[in-house]
């Protein structure tokens, strides 16, 4: 018999620990046969014992590859010219990707066939392969990244009192059934690699940011992060809008003659200058003109003035702000 290297077949000429990476490479492609103890020329050398050869190849699967290959391998001693070889089987396996367990499923842990040899699989094959075997849901494909924290999502669920240990993640499908984490435990996790941006325009348009987050981490801390950034928004405006109108009737009410008119308003609208509530303002501007005492509404806008001047994020925020000239 002729033995020459394919797709579909490897030579080695003793048992080395490479031969992981070509079992592996076998069961992720479409299989193949692996000779042990054949040249790289082809040539037969042989070993000794291939009983304590195909054991060593077995514990080898066991130790290191992961999901379990065992079931997929076949081990058969021939004899040519005297001389015996190991003759492994390697099935297409069922549960893609395998991978080497100290490394992970990364191009360094999985490896597929190119050719006459085996070499690492990109990420988007990674992919690929999940996709092929665990379908097209995505909470419940394997997660390429399975180095993965809980803290976040144990204080959610220990706030509620609710158990999150290894059979409640096994039942809501944060570890899958080949006990691996799925991308449902990649978004739980604190190594979550997605994030949500959320932002507050100026105006009815969508040209200047008012204020824009970013909120990162588990998805429960983003979930939480985002709910207080809306609240505080939503917050601001319905208050600032109550208290708008109830300062516009002060001061048609009082007639611009309060002696306590002066203080209140500069803090009021130094109130909206600060979170940049210029439109606020500049009604409030328009109404002092119309009933405050002259002296007054001069001594109001001359401060403003020089407050946006010397507060340089002030002023960042209100470059839009029309003062009147006081009537």
């Amino acid at each position: 018999m002729i033995y020459r290297e394919s797709e579909t077949t490897g030579l080695k000429s003793m048992v080395t620990d490479d031969i992981k990476k070509e079992i592996i490479a076998f069961a992720n492609s479409k299989g193949g046969t692996l000779y042990i103890g054949v040249n790289d020329d082809g040539s037969v050398c042989g070993i000794i014992d291939t009983d304590a050869a195909a054991l060593q190849i077995s514990n080898m699967i066991r130790d290191n590859i992961k999901p379990d290959l065992s079931l997929f391998v076949n081990y058969e001693t021939i004899n040519t010219d005297g001389n015996e070889i190991l003759k492994v089987t390697v099935q297409r396996g069922t549960d893609k990707p395998y991978y080497l367990s100290g490394k992970g499923l990364r191009s360094a842990g999985v490896y597929i066939r190119q050719g006459f040899s085996s070499a690492p699989a990109t990420d988007f094959v990674i992919r690929q392969m999940i996709k092929e075997t665990d379908g097209d849901s995505f909470e419940e494909m394997r997660s390429l990244d399975q180095d993965l924290s809980f803290q976040t999502a144990d204080k959610e669920f220990d706030q509620r009192k609710i158990s999150f240990g290894e059979v409640q993640k096994k039942t809501l499908g944060v570890i899958g059934q080949d006990g691996l984490y799925t991308n449902l435990a990649l978004l739980l996790s604190d190594q979550c690699p997605h994030v949500i941006k959320a932002a507050v325009f100026e105006g009815e348009g969508q040209n200047e940011f008012k204020n824009r987050k970013e909120f990162a981490g588990s998805l429960f801390q983003q979930m939480n992060d985002v709910y207080a950034f809306i609240d505080f928004s939503s917050r601001d405006w319905r208050i600032l809008c109550k208290v708008h109108d109830k300062f516009i009737k002060l001061l048609k009410d009082c007639k611009g003659n309060s002696p306590f008119l002066e203080s209140y308003t500069l803090k009021y609208i130094t109130s909206n200058l600060e979170i940049g509530y210029q439109d606020e303002v500049s009604k409030v501007l328009e109404e002092l003109n119309k009933v405050v005492n002259p002296r007054i509404c001069r001594n109001i806008m001359i401060k403003i003035i020089e407050l946006i001047s010397t507060n340089n994020e002030m002023n960042k925020n209100n470059k839009k702000l029309i003062i009147p000239n006081p009537e």
